[in-house]
């Protein structure tokens, strides 16, 4: 990590996601720029829109984590199905329909 940089800076969406099936490059570059505009819309949401985002999202990781740890398997697309409902509560505080 450089001097300035968080560690959330670090390691993007992008990086996590990208791990499994790269597919092609034009399918990669869609990855990102869909990825890139949902972190353009977080950033530029209020404090109390970023924050409702979040506490969905922690809600979402929390019946995630408490099925697993009812020794119930996750789901196979899991991150995907996260990474996919960060989206769509982005995209709905975005528009003005969450909080």
């Amino acid at each position: 990590m450089h001097s300035g940089e968080t560690a959330a800076s670090v390691g993007t969406a992008a990086g996590v996601i990208c791990f499994h099936d790269l597919g092609s490059r034009t399918e990669q570059g869609k990855r990102h720029r869909r990825i890139r505009s949902a972190d353009d819309k977080f950033s530029a949401l209020g404090g109390k829109e970023q924050i409702g985002v979040l506490c969905h999202a922690i809600g979402y990781l929390e019946a995630s984590k408490d099925l697993i740890a009812s020794g119930k398997q996750a789901r196979t697309d899991e991150v995907s199905r996260i990474f996919g409902m960060l989206e769509e509560l982005i995209n709905e505080s975005w528009n003005g329909g969450m909080i």
